[in-house]
């Protein structure tokens, strides 16, 4: 029996999912510039020339990957305005480390393309538009919560999950549930907000 439509189009996400996938996890353990796309296909258990029928170089793949990334970072700020700032900020914590948890592939990868001049900047308006975005969502939580500095609070709080997140692709037993518990309560309880 011939696959429906909607059976044809599962299996070429699944294989597009998978091709992205193995982009992700050979950029960050082998670099960007290593990485063939060869390489990629034979991870992902397609051919070669199948691989170009969804992307059609080694460029747009990792556009595709840097794109799906910014868009995941996007979607982790907290903007439930009927909570309280303290548990947005809360929420925002657990949200980034259960992201780091459970993407550590795409997150060491994203690490190491941040260290790449030729790709950062490529994409450098992108990272920083999504990033100054967490700031400023944090900014807003920090404003709420009286905080004096709340401006440099956020910018704090930015540079502490990004040296978490470096940390952590270095070392993928890095402690992120105990350094999550620790920024919980040294940001959201009431004895250490300014």
């Amino acid at each position: 029996m011939p696959r429906t439509k909607k059976q044809f189009e599962s299996m070429r996400e699944k294989s597009r999912r998978s091709i992205m996938d193995s982009a992700i996890k050979l950029f960050a353990t082998q670099g960007y510039h290593t990485t063939t796309m060869e390489g990629i296909a034979r991870e992902a258990n397609i051919s070669k020339g199948l691989i170009y029928n969804y992307f059609s170089s080694k460029e747009t793949l990792l556009s595709e990957v840097i794109h799906e990334g910014l868009s995941v970072i996007e979607s982790l700020a907290d903007r439930n305005t009927e909570i309280s700032a303290k548990e947005r900020l809360k929420n925002e914590i657990e949200v980034i480390f259960f992201s780091l948890d459970s993407n550590y592939e795409y997150w060491k990868f994203f690490s190491q393309i941040l260290f790449q001049p030729e790709i950062s900047e490529l994409y450098r308006k992108d990272l920083e538009k999504v990033f100054m975005e967490q700031i400023d969502c944090l900014t807003s939580i920090f404003i709420e919560m009286k905080d004096p500095a709340p401006r440099l609070k956020a910018l704090s709080i930015g540079a502490t999950l990004d040296g978490i997140g470096f940390h952590l692709a270095i070392d993928p037993d890095y402690p992120l549930n105990e350094m999550k518990n620790y920024l919980i309560k040294q940001f959201c309880t009431k004895g250490n907000i300014q």
